[in-house]
């Protein structure tokens, strides 16, 4: 199972590469605050009707658990809802442009993957 944030299906929306995604992973899934940051904050920006339309992504509306509410201090909500999916899921990969994602986790509390598309290490 694949999560991902925002940032990696933007940069891959802008360089044409969006379909990358369903080719390598099949099916992902974004949660709530992702889904709206592209497909409402962003309507109307590349990507935004892909996203919305495609039917490789499934979306996961989350409550605002305790580890929501902890990781929203440091990340944004996309972010933080990123994560928080991912360990509620038990994701094998979180996608993400996000260097520092994890800082303030818990050792031991989040085993996964962390992929880059782009971006500095």
């Amino acid at each position: 199972m694949v999560v991902s944030n925002t940032s990696p299906l933007t940069a891959l929306t802008e360089i044409g590469l969006l379909s990358l995604i369903p080719q390598l992973y099949g099916t992902i899934t974004l949660p709530g605050a992702v889904f709206d940051e592209i497909t409402v904050a962003g309507a109307g920006a590349p990507g935004a009707d892909e996203i919305r339309e495609a039917g490789w992504v499934t979306t996961l509306r989350l409550d605002d658990t305790p580890l929501v509410r902890a990781l929203k201090l440091e990340l944004d909500a996309g972010e933080a809802e990123a994560i928080a999916c991912a360990v509620q899921l038990g994701a094998d990969w979180l996608l993400s442009l996000v260097g520092a994602c994890f800082r303030g986790m818990p050792n031991g509390k989040l085993s996964m993957a962390l992929v880059r598309t782009a971006g500095p290490g």
